[in-house]
């Protein structure tokens, strides 16, 4: 340590008043002259430091902020373990010889914290609720580091950020700048002043706007049309005839607050708003709130180092810098982005030549990274789980090319920004968003848009000199209407070259580069799209450049791409086809097989080189510098060549070593910790028999293995990632040893065969399933518990009231049906009862091993939730309450003992029944609106086949029936009567004539509609039956037709509210809305009415409520609608609608309920 340097600079600042203007003259050039002499100086910084002391290792300083007033060039501060909850400014500027160096201890985890520990009182307020008065106003709450979300609605836990489903929908009769919303008005909220969260029109932005004009039980509001107009002229806006399949959520309201994990924060008093998880008070938690933007942040400053450092709720950055390296430093909750149209503090990075190497960013509402500059590298990191605010402006990396005034774009003496060997996945927008001038190689990207649509994994456009696409994976493009892209050249691209990528499973393209004078060279794409509905692998625009009034534009090419070339790719399909593009490349469409999806080794274990006997292999031509070193007589088609040692993309992980110390018992411990976070479960074999495993939650935990003593080298074994041998003698004493795999960390294989197999019945996996919801009805005399089934005690068991079980494996379209269940409930229980179609195959009380049922149930209480209990039934006539889904063994033994059940068997199957009172479980039912509820089935001797239930829980490979976050809901409230009868008839379709059910189909403006829209009797009904099918799939024609399925009702239909349920599943969804209402007019011809949208025809429906289909593709759904004739209103029909709206639906089990006065 250079401990004279504290003392020369107040010797130089006391000198620099000197009466001797000469004396002091020398003594400034004495002084710079040591500098120049002396070496550079290592400060040690620690939580149980004093700023008072030398900054020593012995006597550390306390404070960040102190080492970088003190550093000077060459200076190096040391930070040891602890959390530093302080923002740093950095002033001072190394050399390229002598930088300024922040490192972490070797070995330890410094966290520099952007949150700050709730010291005030919490006092009581309301219902759960607490409340204490913070400093200032915070965007980001903790309750025990687990994070928080603002009060809102509709609710949302942290952990469904990705669940399209907690989202409001638009209705029908929004418009631009007025949202119209039937769940709205039951919020029982004056939502004026609050702020909305608009994910609108297009979808590929989302912008914040305050809610103007709303009152309490009223289904709209108002927001301002300003500030638009970057991304969305107002001749687009009004353009749009429909703006009811949009997404908006609102907060901001103190009202709002209703479930556990929410907060909400008075921005005029900065009191806060908490409810814990558990409901408790918050003092006997740790609550931190976000009470800084940045950890470290500069300006015009040069030539720093950042290693080994952890940024927690606070990010850093960096206006006009230059020559910086960020290294093995991980940022977890680094930026919140509360309004979306406004920017949040960005984990931003402005300047030329600013590396990040090594390094991790997790659960970022912004961007992962940003860098605006040239000469920027983003290299070896891991990001996930970023941009969740639903807008394109972030990614999970942004790269601009930007250079100073005045100079001209010139990449060889500026040098190109790089993106390398990077795995980015679950991204809300953009994965990777790029510009001219960089080069985008080896990265693992997947999983993204999963919060917006019209999105590509990989975006940019217009003027692109100088980037190059290459050697990436690009899967997963997971929008929620499916139209997701791979890689995507925007409008007026040129000078884009992409090659040696391979790109599939994305909803909608693979590839598409619109402009010209762009290269297509050796991709291998596919399996985009559906089986059902595939769509183009690759797209090459040849048709003129349409105008787009809401973004500059060069002038308009009549031909585009005629200058581009199309060579060596393997597609299914390349679009416009080969004759148009042979007409227009020209000699640049050359090399490329499509026909069919590429032959290659093997999907599953994603080996993408092509097959031995593939019609790719020798099937391209030679390109001078992308297909140099071929084998055989040409170059192969697609991303790999056969024969070749295959390229891997993605981050290398890494060990850190420390030095090996001897212990008392004489052998040698080292320590060790991974580079870089896991997504899986991985195990570490060290010297053969020494095994560490790591995870998703613990691979930054510090372990510690044990050698003979003495041992010279060790060999780690990462498994897929390779061998490394570590050479202990080399291991610096304070610095350790870091070591990395030879190979990348590709992550966990999601089998494409199975995922793509479910897409010809369900499309694309959801993150944002909607919730079934059934009604249970209210008994007023109790069944008797004796296991059969007599009609008098459970009146009206019909197919619109069962629940169906279905398998768990298998296409959603053929999942069979072993039998049903029907639930009532009086004041004091709940009443399940199970009919199975099968008997049992043998005797036994095991489950998963016997034949048996299960009831998986959970209390939801003014936004509490209770535990999870799971009840199974056997056909002996035993039942048992287990707690493997999160109850106590002593609140699964309570329960267990009140429950009665009994069972019966018969020769066409056996039937069982619950009693389940809640009342040991500390519910009262006369209160609690619904129930989470899963009931499932287990037949013996069917292997996977034998696995039933009501709700799939995990997609179509089945998951725990007990995952009741992704079962259904059981309503209770407002009650309906077990012997109230169903106004329709033939609701189930099973029967040869379904009358009167009766369709009509009609076009907006005129015009006969596209014939034979609905199928009566279509074979796919949710158990397996019959049911209704509506085929739109013709998205120009469907966006202006409405094809209704109706039912007549009496003319004497007394006002009041009704039910209206109905099982519901979808494909391909785009646009308009699906509705279920009371119509008043007769139908038929004068349906075309419907073409204008004033309050005239509003009058047509009475008790309308809109159930926007939310996801491209939806299983099978049950929806409960409650809807209201006025007094005085007729109802001639009861309707399910399809209003603009393109895909396939098919409709089950229909049923209208009259429910008595509440």
């Amino acid at each position: 340590m250079r401990t004279c340097l504290p003392f020369l600079h107040r010797a130089s600042r006391v000198t620099g008043q000197s009466r001797r203007p000469r004396a002091a003259a020398w003594i400034v050039f004495a002084f710079l002259a040591a500098c120049c002499l002396l070496p550079a100086a290592e400060y040690v910084v620690a939580p149980n430091g004093s700023d008072d002391g030398p900054g020593s290792r012995e006597a550390p300083w306390k404070t960040l902020a102190h080492a970088a007033e003190t550093m000077v060039a060459g200076d190096l501060c040391l930070i040891r373990d602890g959390i530093y909850r302080e923002s740093v400014v950095l002033k001072r500027s190394g050399t390229a010889e002598a930088p300024i160096r922040f490192v972490g201890w070797a070995g330890e985890r410094p966290v520099i914290c952007g949150l700050d520990v709730v010291k005030g009182e919490w006092i009581h307020h309301a219902d759960g609720v607490w409340r204490t008065r913070l400093p200032e106003v915070t965007e980001q709450v903790f309750i025990d580091s687990r994070p928080t979300v603002e009060a809102r609605w509709p609710n949302m836990s942290f952990d469904q950020r990705w669940d399209r489903g907690t989202w409001a929908t638009c209705g029908w009769g929004s418009t631009f700048g007025l949202i119209k919303d039937p769940e709205l008005a039951e919020t029982g909220i004056d939502w004026t002043g609050a702020e909305a969260t608009l994910n609108v029109a297009h979808q590929w932005f989302t912008w914040c706007r305050t809610v103007q004009d709303h009152d309490v039980g009223r289904d709209t509001f108002s927001y301002s049309t300003d500030g638009f107009r970057k991304v969305m002229s107002m001749k687009y806006a009004k353009s749009l005839k429909y703006w009811g399949n949009d997404f908006y959520c609102l907060f901001g309201k103190l009202e709002a607050l209703d479930a556990p994990g929410e907060w909400h924060c008075d921005r005029d008093t900065t009191v806060l708003y908490l409810q814990t998880y558990e409901g408790d008070s918050p003092a006997k938690h740790v609550v931190e709130v976000k009470a800084r933007d940045y950890g470290i942040s500069a300006a015009g400053v040069r030539h720093v180092v950042l290693q080994n450092l952890t940024f927690r709720g606070c990010a850093i950055t960096a206006n006009r810098a230059s020559d910086w390296l960020v290294d093995g430093c991980h940022f977890e909750f680094a930026t919140v982005v509360r309004k979306s149209n406004q920017r949040c503090s960005d984990q931003r990075l402005d300047g030329n030549h600013i590396t990040i190497r090594n390094c991790s960013v997790s659960f970022s509402a912004g961007h992962g990274f940003s860098l605006s500059g040239y000469g920027n590298t983003v290299d070896n990191c891991v990001i996930h789980d970023t941009a969740w605010s639903g807008s394109q402006y972030y990614a999970g990396i942004r790269m601009r090319h930007v250079v100073p005034k005045g100079q001209t774009f010139d990449i060889t003496m500026q040098g190109v920004n790089a993106m390398r060997r990077n795995t980015v996945y679950n991204v809300g927008a953009c994965v990777l968003y790029f510009s001219r001038g960089t080069e985008m190689g080896y990265n693992h990207v997947y999983d993204g848009g999963l919060l917006c649509e019209d999105i590509a994994m990989a975006y940019s456009g217009g003027d692109l000199r100088g980037s190059v696409v290459h050697h990436n994976w690009v899967h997963g493009c997971r929008t929620p209407l499916g139209h997701g892209i791979g890689i995507r050249g925007d409008d007026q691209t040129h000078d884009l070259v992409v090659h040696h990528n391979v790109v599939w499973d994305n909803g909608g393209k693979g590839l598409i580069i619109k402009g010209n004078d762009n290269r297509y060279y050796c991709n291998t794409v596919m399996y985009n799209g559906s089986v059902d509905r595939p769509r183009p692998d690759i797209i090459v625009p040849t048709q003129k450049e349409p105008h787009k009034p809401w973004v500059k534009q060069k002038p308009l090419l009549g031909r585009q791409n005629s200058d581009s070339h199309v060579m060596n790719n393997a597609a299914r399909l390349i679009d416009p086809g080969e004759e148009r593009l042979r007409d227009v490349v020209g000699e640049g469409y050359k090399g490329n097989v499509q026909g069919q999806h590429p032959e290659i080794t093997s999907l599953a274990e994603w080996d993408f080189v092509p097959a031995a006997d593939s019609a790719l292999v020798d099937a391209g031509v030679v390109i001078p510098g992308y297909t140099d070193g071929f084998v055989g007589k040409a170059p192969d088609a697609g991303a790999y060549e056969r024969g070749l040692e295959p390229w891997l993309p993605g981050h290398r992980n890494g060990v850190w070593l420390s030095a090996p110390v001897r212990s008392a018992g004489g052998h040698d411990v080292v320590r060790c910790r991974l580079a870089l976070p896991v997504r899986d479960r991985f195990v570490l074999r060290v010297a053969g028999d020494i095994t560490l495993e790591f995870t998703q939650d613990n691979w930054r935990e510090l372990r510690v293995f044990r050698l003979s003593r003495g041992t010279p080298t060790v060999v780690l074994d990462g498994g897929a990632w390779g061998k490394v041998t570590a050479d202990l003698t080399k291991a610096d004493p304070h610095g350790g040893l870091r070591l990395w795999f030879p190979r990348p960390d590709v992550g966990p294989k999601t089998p494409p065969d199975a995922r793509f197999q479910m897409k010809s019945s369900m499309g694309p996996t959801s993150r944002a399933p909607i919730r079934s919801a059934a009604r249970a009805f209210r008994v007023a005399s109790p069944p008797s518990v004796d296991g059969v089934h007599q009609p008098a005690e459970w009146p009206n068991w019909i197919p619109e009231r069962a629940l169906f079980l279905g398998r768990l494996f298998g296409p959603e379209a053929h999942r069979g049906c072993l039998g049903e269940a029907y639930v009532l409930f009086d004041s004091d229980a709940l009443y399940v009862a199970v009919r199975l179609l099968a008997p049992p195959a043998e005797s036994g009380e095991t489950w998963g091993v016997h034949d048996g049922v299960e009831v998986d149930f959970q209390v939801v209480d003014n936004g509490f939730y209770g535990p999870k209990f799971v009840l199974h039934g056997f056909p002996t006539g035993a039942c048992e309450s287990v707690n493997e889904a999160g109850a106590t063994a002593e609140q699964a033994t309570t329960l267990g003992d009140a429950v009665s059940y009994a069972a019966e068997t018969n020769p066409a199957g056996w039937t069982c029944e619950f009693r389940i009172p809640l009342t040991p479980a500390g519910v009262d039912l006369r209160t609690i609106e619904k129930i989470r509820l899963n009931i499932g089935a287990y037949q013996a001797g069917r292997g996977v086949d034998g696995w039933h239930a009501w709700i799939r829980t995990q997609g179509p490979e089945g998951g725990a029936n007990h995952d009741l976050a992704h079962a259904g809901d059981l309503l209770l409230r407002p009650a309906c009567p077990a012997e109230t009868p169903n106004l329709l008839r033939n609701g189930h379709f099973n029967v040869d004539d379904v009358s009167p059910w009766s369709d009509a189909t009609w076009r907006l403006g005129g015009g006969a509609p596209q014939a034979n829209l609905i199928r009566p009797r279509d074979k796919g009904g949710a158990p397996g039956d019959r049911c209704m099918y509506i085929d739109s799939t013709e998205v120009a024609e469907m966006t202006k037709t409405v094809a209704v399925w109706q039912h007549p009702l009496p003319d004497d239909l007394p006002a009041g509210n009704y039910l209206m349920t109905f099982d519901v599943r979808s494909q391909e969804v785009q646009g308009g809305a699906f509705i279920s209402c009371l119509f008043q007019n007769d139908g038929g011809p004068q349906g075309a009415r419907f073409e204008t949208r004033d309050a005239k025809v509003r009058h047509e429906y009475q008790g309308m409520r809109e159930y926007a289909i939310k996801h491209a593709w939806m299983p099978w759904t049950r929806r409960d609608c409650l809807v209201q004739l006025p007094e005085g209103a007729k109802a001639r029909r009861a309707a399910i609608m399809r209003y603009c709206l393109a895909g396939h639906f098919w409709i089950d089990n229909v049923a209208l309920y009259r429910l008595p006065p509440q």
